[in-house]
C-alpha cells in the first residue's frame, strides 16, 4: 500500500456529507462542462457549503 502525502481524512462524520459533496462536484461538473463560469462555481459551492454547516448546527 502507497503512503499517503497527507494527513487527516477525507472524510467527515456528519448526516450532510454525502449531499454535500455531491452538490460541490456538480458545480465544479458544471464549470467544466461550461454551464458556469470557473470563477462561479466555487463560490456557489463554498455558499452551499456555509449554509449546510449553519444549518446543521455546526457553526454559530
Amino acid at each position: 500500500m502507497h503512503e499517503q502525502p497527507w494527513a487527516g481524512v477525507s472524510y467527515i462524520g456528519i448526516p450532510e456529507y454525502s449531499g454535500l459533496g455531491d452538490r460541490v462536484s456538480a458545480e465544479i461538473s458544471a464549470a467544466i462542462a461550461g454551464q458556469q463560469s470557473v470563477d462561479q462555481a466555487p463560490a456557489d459551492a463554498q455558499l452551499f457549503s456555509e449554509d449546510v454547516v449553519k444549518g446543521g448546527g455546526y457553526q454559530n
